[in-house]
């Protein structure tokens, strides 16, 4: 049997249009969005062709979220063996637990809002910025980084995603400072300003979420799925509220992750989800990995099949 793994993307894979032809091909994932809806009373499909609300965080990430856990419905039923591992970046983290079937999906979706909407909240789109700082050591780049913050304005690491792309986030001036005082040392680029993500700029908005995610019921880990802040596999369901309440306040561990995959000697793995950010990542890494991007269907020429793709 296959050993295959599910890749679920973060905020930044967001696009106008996401979803689409998904949706306008299978009810089953018309059912999901609709689903989604209900439960926050807003028009999620609405959410992931509006360009200017996939660039708020409240929108994007439900947007984001239930696109994933859509296309995985039609992904699991499209191949031959069954899914044993999943991996999320971020907000992916939420899907993997969902398509694992350790976190009910109502469930899921209500945390999922509330979570868009403190980070966004707390975020201050405009004030923050994350920059990527390329191959430097996590050590080396953490020492600069102190030596650019102060008491105001800090930068610090957010997401280690490959041995190529380290990214830095912080307060706008922090990482302008940090961006141009190592220009020689790392050629760093200010690569967005969504907000100051897995940094201690979100320690009060994760405060305000774990007021709702203690409440949140985790079932039976019968998958093996990772957690951003380890970088491993969580043990079982007990481990989730305590790693999860912290995740947003963490470096996501995504190089890890990825590390501890490639050791279990996985056969196929599969992006799931809007874009392919990670398998970009992966295929940087390792051209010649097996890793499949479910983001569009196509039409197979001459032959009037789909195919995911």
């Amino acid at each position: 049997m296959k050993r295959i793994a599910a890749l679920f993307p973060g905020q930044a894979s967001q696009y106008k249009g996401m979803g689409r032809d998904f949706y306008l091909q299978y009810q089953s994932v018309r059912d999901i969005f609709n689903r989604a809806s209900e439960v926050i009373d807003k028009d999620v499909y609405s959410i992931c062709q509006d360009e200017k609300m996939l660039q708020r965080t409240e929108y994007a990430q439900i947007g984001i979220m239930v696109l994933c856990i859509a296309i995985f419905d039609v992904v699991k039923r499209e191949i031959e063996s069954p899914i044993q591992f999943f991996a999320g970046h971020s907000i992916g983290e939420y899907a993997a637990l969902t398509c694992s079937e350790c976190l009910n999906f109502e469930d899921a979706v209500k945390l999922v809002q509330i979570r868009g909407t403190v980070m966004g909240k707390f975020g201050g789109e405009g004030k923050f910025a994350m920059a990527n700082m390329g191959s430097a050591s996590n050590d080396v780049i953490m020492e600069e980084c102190i030596r650019f913050s102060d008491d105001i304005d800090f930068v610090s690491l957010s997401c280690d995603n490959s041995k190529e792309q380290k990214i830095v986030a912080g307060s706008s001036k922090a990482v302008k400072r940090l961006v141009e005082g190592t220009e020689d040392l790392f050629h760093g680029k200010v690569i967005n300003n969504l907000g100051a993500f897995h940094t201690n700029y979100m320690l009060e908005a994760q405060k305000e979420f774990n007021e709702t995610l203690c409440h949140a019921k985790f079932h039976e880990m019968k998958k093996v799925v990772f957690s951003n802040v380890t970088g491993r596999p969580y043990f079982d369901e007990t481990q989730v509220y305590p790693l999860l309440g912290r995740q947003m306040v963490k470096t996501v561990k995504w190089r890890q992750t990825m590390d501890y995959l490639k050791k279990m000697n996985i056969d196929e793995y599969w992006e799931v989800g809007p874009g392919c950010v990670l398998t970009n990542i992966l295929k940087r890494e390792d051209p010649s990995i097996n890793v499949k991007s479910a983001d569009k269907i196509l039409k197979m020429e001459g032959t009037g099949n789909e195919k995911i793709c």
